[in-house]
């Protein structure tokens, strides 16, 4: 008898448990819960990292608005597109549904395409843009950044303001504008187009120049300082520097002040350290791309795409792909 209650107990036991779990699930509200993978170049890129933190935090907010639950996850392929492309697989095999991809080579976007679009998952390309041939290999792909010719006639257009107005100056009085560039990255679109336009603005605008030196600083800090030490060591008569990015204007002022030297420099990006450089008046000027408004603007586009919405009017697609940022000039006063 003692046998068939403890049988009947044991039966009722896991009735109630598959009660309660059934009627638990029932009265659970499932939540809403949108993925998104984002894989960037490298780790220690200045300005890519403040438009991941500005996705970061619209996410945040949105979570807090809409009570839709955001996962993102973010990888750095620490400049292998081999590495990137094997990161986009796993996104792709773990369901995420969408894609912010940094590329690593702007030249090489096929594979990233081609997988995103075999797995119906859109792709939102940002920072390092891809050739327009890549781009236009399927639907949902796009590109958000700014137009590199754009930035690199803006810095142009900061260093004839500045010789017009007497905060640089022909120290030697030889009436030629002697200068040094650091570039960002061997065969990169963005550096090859920045570099071209400033010195093309300079040389319209009348002003007679002379490059003293160029080198590819590779975006990072401590490349443009080596580089300017170089210069200096070099004696080099320097009357301006102008650099592809804040970072290496940086390291080119660390070198700078190092060595106890003035010269006026300009970098381009934005980044919070090289505005506050421009406010304290260490760096004379820069191109302000609007990092935060690139993450807002990705996170918006991507938040749409995932959800298979209309992109919000406010985000405004030239040619079914490309989402331009404006940009800003950035001076001390």
């Amino acid at each position: 008898m003692k046998k068939k209650w403890g049988i009947v107990c044991l039966i009722c036991l896991a009735l109630a448990v598959l009660w309660g779990a059934f009627f638990g699930k029932q009265g659970q509200v499932e939540q809403p819960n949108i993925k998104i993978g984002v894989i960037t170049y490298k780790s220690n890129d200045t300005f890519v990292e403040s438009i991941v933190t500005a996705m970061e935090q619209s996410a945040r907010q949105w979570e807090q608005e809409t009570g839709i639950y955001i996962t993102m996850d973010i990888s750095s392929a620490q400049e292998s597109q081999r590495t990137q492309n094997s990161q986009v697989e796993r996104y792709l095999s773990l369901g995420y549904d969408v894609l912010c991809v940094n590329l690593v080579d702007r030249t090489d976007a096929s594979t990233v395409v081609d997988l995103a679009a075999g797995a119906q998952v859109p792709v939102i390309f940002f920072n390092r843009e891809p050739v327009q041939e890549d781009l236009m290999r399927a639907d949902d792909v796009y590109y958000v950044g700014t137009r590199a010719e754009e930035t690199g006639r803006a810095q142009g257009e900061l260093a004839v303001e500045a010789f017009l107005d007497g905060r640089m100056v022909d120290k030697n009085q030889d009436g030629v504008l002697q200068y040094v560039m650091l570039e960002g990255e061997m065969g990169h679109q963005d550096a090859i187009i920045r570099t071209e336009e400033s010195v093309q603005v300079l040389k319209e605008s009348g002003i007679a120049t002379q490059l003293l030196a160029s080198a590819v600083g590779n975006w990072e800090r401590s490349q443009g300082a080596a580089l300017m030490e170089q210069w200096l060591n070099q004696g080099l008569p320097i009357e301006l520097v102008l650099s592809n990015n804040d970072d290496m204007a940086l390291g080119a002022l660390d070198a700078l002040q190092k060595a106890e030297m003035t010269v006026p420099v300009i970098g381009i990006d934005g980044t919070e350290e090289g505005k506050e450089a421009v406010q304290n008046g260490t760096l004379l000027a820069t191109v302000d791309c609007n990092g935060q408004a690139q993450g807002e603007a990705i996170f918006s586009l991507a938040m749409a795409l995932a959800q298979e919405e209309a992109v919000p009017a406010q985000l405004e697609i030239e040619g079914d792909h490309y989402l331009w940022i404006p940009i800003d000039k950035m001076t001390g006063e």
